[in-house]
């Protein structure tokens, strides 16, 4: 008779989609640049930069639905608060915490090494390419969030009727958000798409590359042209700008 019983469950699928596969996504991307912009040379306080962020990472889950409980007037959750604290009582199961585990390894080990090689690339080029990093960090960790629980416990895990709406709206929300990113950012995924506007120099600069075309919100302006270009049915650039201007 809980009549908002699916509304429930679609609200904190979504939300458990973006805390556990979208924000760990944009962490990979964040975590060099932190490490870049601190960085001062030094090993030891560089080591204990590093130290600090990935200490963050496994205490993410509470920091995200103490955010989100914060938000809908739930109270304050802490790590012995149910799960959905005053909307049901859940008692988390034998298996959740292999499961936790299982992708605390994943992010760990992902952000790590992209983490590292994002570092190095940024050190020889500042390609607008290394924005593919959200979407492919964003898809690996969704292929792990639906294959872990079912490599782990079987079918157990997709109750009828719960179960596949549970999937579905877990790849839905990852897909639609990534469909948005794109869309929003296509001017710096695509070589081409939007010059010379955006030159193609930007995607492969040179040594010693000449101060961007782009001022003032890049993002705004690159979607409002991209939109222009939509209207008219993405026309072939008359040229690519491969190589940027003289002096």
């Amino acid at each position: 008779g809980q009549t908002y019983a699916y509304c429930t469950l679609v609200f904190w699928c979504v939300v458990t989609t973006v805390k556990g596969v979208i924000v760990p996504a944009y962490i990979v991307v964040a975590i060099p640049a932190i490490i870049v912009i601190g960085s001062s040379g030094t090993a030891l306080q560089d080591a204990i930069i590093v130290f600090l962020i990935f200490r963050f990472i496994p205490a993410f889950s509470q920091f995200a639905y103490s955010i989100v409980f914060f938000v809908g007037c739930l109270g304050f959750y802490t790590p012995n608060t149910p799960l959905f604290g005053v909307l049901s009582a859940y008692v988390v199961g034998a298996r959740v915490p292999a499961t936790q585990l299982s992708m605390t390894y994943v992010y760990l080990w992902w952000t790590l090494g992209v983490s590292a090689l994002l570092v190095v690339l940024t050190q020889y080029t500042l390609s607008t390419l290394l924005l593919w990093v959200v979407p492919i960090s964003a898809f690996y960790f969704e292929i792990c969030w639906q294959a872990i629980p079912w490599c782990i416990d079987g079918p157990s895990v997709c109750p009828p009727h719960t179960g596949p709406l549970v999937r579905c709206i877990q790849v839905l929300t990852t897909g639609t958000i990534l469909l948005g990113f794109v869309w929003m950012r296509a001017c710096f995924l695509f070589p081409c798409l939007c010059a010379p506007t955006v030159p193609g120099w930007l995607f492969f600069p040179p040594d010693h590359p000449p101060p961007s075309p782009l001022k003032g919100d890049i993002d705004w302006a690159a979607f409002s042209y991209l939109l222009g270009l939509a209207a008219r049915g993405f026309p072939q650039p008359e040229d690519c700008v491969w190589e940027p201007p003289a002096g």
